[in-house]
């Protein structure tokens, strides 16, 4: 005997009508067991992945209110007890014994009748039979694996109308996900989950509806049953079931105590300054701005391959000032970075440049160690006063074996090789000649 269309159902094909399907609950729980549901109109909740069977699963041979005995592939734990396998029902649920399945599940839950352990994405009359394919599949490696079953656009008792869902149960902490990727064909009756029971059961006592006889499901929903500890073990005020993504790290919570959008479980480096968060832009603050683990990185703001927060760029507006850059002489600019607008280009040890110590960096023989010589007009050795003394008197001529040994007299190059003037005339004169250079 077939369930006909109730009066609420009339409704609702009036409400879809005139516009869309209504949002349902969208958190849950916990039921007396401890499962919890949040759906992926959640902020933190699951992500919507759809995972197509099709040409990967293996087809089940279901009919019309029918049911596959199916291997889980990994030992499952629900509502406290293990399972290797499953009882995949036509009528779009999965039971974990292979009992009777009714048609479609009463509202509201719990199902007092058998099966008592079992999955509800779109508890209702299906039929395989008239159109679709449920397929099944275990993916990944331990203890990582996922057992899924795809209800692949199988269609309503006494329509032509697909629905296109699916359930995954993960090994590695017994979640449970419903993915919905076609819910709404355009039949009012059933469309959105009208008419049909969303929802876990472990048995008469423990159960979580979702929803029921409503059209609170919608394309791209996902749909998570979990269970979580109420238990604080690191002490920062949360725990699993209070969205503490690391509950043995009490500097990961998801509290956001600079409001920047990020908490430290979303990856915020620093939650006491709105000035670190993941989607944060670096600048030159000695700050890791965008919680890469890197302070001031990869800001180069004249694009030639240097960066001016880790000091190695003196100009980082310019492109033509970088360390290792070649330095134009004389033109008040610091082109490597070196510290000075300086450069040997004679190679006689001693920098140019209008602050530089060789007055001539073109001549290696012009230096301020150089030897002056006499009577070349030239500043050999850079002290402002060329042909100063001559080079067999020295700076006073205190050699008792020279001809000219004269003590405290300096020796001043002239036409003729050499003349003495007293030491205070000849400072005189160098401080002259120096004015007169000015």
């Amino acid at each position: 005997m077939r369930i006909s269309t109730s009066t609420l159902g009339t409704i609702i094909l009036v409400i879809f009508a005139i516009g869309s399907a209504p949002a349902g609950a969208t958190t849950g729980g916990p039921d007396a067991f401890g499962y919890y549901f949040t759906d992926s109109d959640e902020p933190n909740g699951p992500v919507f992945s759809w995972i197509d069977l099709q040409g990967t699963g293996s087809a089940l041979s279901l009919s019309d209110d029918s049911s596959q005995s199916v291997s889980i592939g990994f030992d499952y734990s629900f509502y406290g007890t293990t399972y290797s396998e499953v009882t995949v029902w036509s009528n779009g649920a999965i039971a974990f014994t292979n009992d009777y399945m009714s048609l479609s599940g009463p509202c509201p839950m719990p199902n007092t009748g058998t099966p008592q352990a079992f999955v509800a994405p779109f508890w209702n009359d299906m039929n395989p039979s008239s159109g679709g394919t449920v397929y099944t599949e275990t993916q990944g490696t331990a203890p990582n694996q996922v057992f899924i079953v795809h209800y692949r656009e199988v269609v309503h008792y006494g329509t032509s109308d697909p629905y296109d869902f699916q359930i995954l149960l993960y090994e590695n902490g017994g979640t449970i996900e419903l993915q919905y990727n076609s819910v709404n064909p355009g039949n009012g009756s059933y469309d959105f989950g009208a008419g049909a029971t969303v929802g876990i059961q472990g048995d008469s006592s423990n159960y979580l509806e979702y929803s029921c006889n409503s059209p609170a499901l919608a394309d791209g929903l996902t749909i998570q049953f979990y269970t979580c500890s109420t238990d604080d073990l690191d002490g920062d005020g949360y725990s699993d079931c209070t969205d503490d993504c690391d509950d043995n790290d009490a500097f990961l919570t998801p509290a956001d105590t600079d409001q920047d959008g990020y908490s430290t479980c979303e990856g915020d480096c620093d939650d006491s300054s709105a000035n670190a968060s993941p989607d944060m832009e670096e600048s030159c603050d000695g700050v890791d701005n965008d919680c890469n683990g890197l302070i001031d990185d990869g800001l180069d703001y004249d694009y030639d391959s240097y960066s001016g927060c880790d000091g190695e760029d003196c100009d980082d507006y310019n492109s033509n000032v970088y360390p290792g850059a070649t330095e134009i002489p004389y033109d008040n600019i610091d082109q490597d970075c070196d510290g000075s607008d300086l450069t040997d280009i004679d190679g006689d040890g001693f920098d140019g440049g209008l602050y530089g110590a060789d007055c001539d960096d073109q001549n290696p023989d012009i230096n301020p160690d150089a030897d002056e010589i006499c009577d070349n007009g030239i500043d050999d050795n850079c002290n402002e006063v060329p042909d100063e003394h001559d080079e067999d008197c020295g700076a006073g001529d205190d050699d008792s074996s020279d001809d000219d040994y004269n003590p405290g007299v300096i020796c001043f190059c002239d036409s003729t090789g050499g003349s003495r003037v007293p030491a205070v005339m000849a400072l005189l004169l160098v401080v002259a000649l120096r004015r007169l250079r000015r």
